[in-house]
């Protein structure tokens, strides 16, 4: 989702789902010319997404695969007009509920959930 004034809390809270690099990778999309912010061009749009399909398969241990199609609906504020997108992300991740976080971290991922590395692309031709 992006709703510019949840920005900062999302911001925040996806962090505390990633593994080190994984966060190296996210903050240098939001200090980019791609960032969602500039894309979106602050307030002016919102984006909602919805979840087409998914598949989790085993990887390396203890890592699992998820693979997600996706939409955006990207919603212009000034008129109210609505563009779809489609998408696919590939990640994988683990789950570690000894991880070792602050108390405001544990209340957000109690389980531990880990982000250890991530894809996203969009398709050329998407479509239901």
């Amino acid at each position: 989702r992006y709703v510019y004034p949840s920005l900062q809390d999302d911001y925040e809270t996806v962090q505390v789902y990633n593994a080190p690099q994984v966060n190296d990778d996210y903050l240098a999309l939001y200090a980019g010319k791609n960032a969602p912010d500039k894309v979106y061009k602050n307030g002016a749009h919102t984006v909602k997404v919805e979840i087409l399909s998914n598949q989790i398969t085993d990887a390396t241990a203890p890592d699992r695969v998820a693979t997600i199609r996706y939409k955006k609906i990207i919603r212009r504020l000034a008129d109210n007009s609505t563009r779809n997108e489609y998408w696919d992300a590939r990640f994988t991740f683990h789950s570690n509920p000894d991880k070792e976080m602050s108390d405001a971290e544990r209340e957000i991922n109690y389980f531990g959930f880990t982000v250890t590395s991530w894809q996203t692309d969009r398709e050329i031709r998407g479509g239901e």
